[in-house]
């Protein structure tokens, strides 16, 4: 299959400071080919980072479910007995 054929086309208007950093960067340190490889692999480091806080986000709901539901399943109940005394 042909990269045009897996890949799709979007425009973004950026920031002519980030455009410019970007270009410099590609033109002096060789790592990226164009400011699309450039564009591409951020997008890639971002949805990794991203797809990693979500993950962390759900567990935490999770644990928190959890120990809510545990605190009010009767513990709960005997604590506001107590302060109501």
């Amino acid at each position: 299959m042909k990269r045009l054929d897996r890949t799709k086309s979007t425009s973004i208007k950026i920031p002519e400071g980030l455009l410019s950093r970007i270009e410099e960067d590609v033109s002096i340190s060789g790592d990226f080919s164009s400011r699309n490889d450039y564009i591409v692999t951020a997008l890639r480091e971002f949805e990794e980072r991203r797809s990693k806080i979500l993950a962390e986000r759900q567990k935490v709901k999770e644990i928190n479910e959890t120990e809510d539901f545990i605190a009010s399943s009767g513990s709960l109940q005997s604590d506001q007995n107590i302060k109501t005394k």
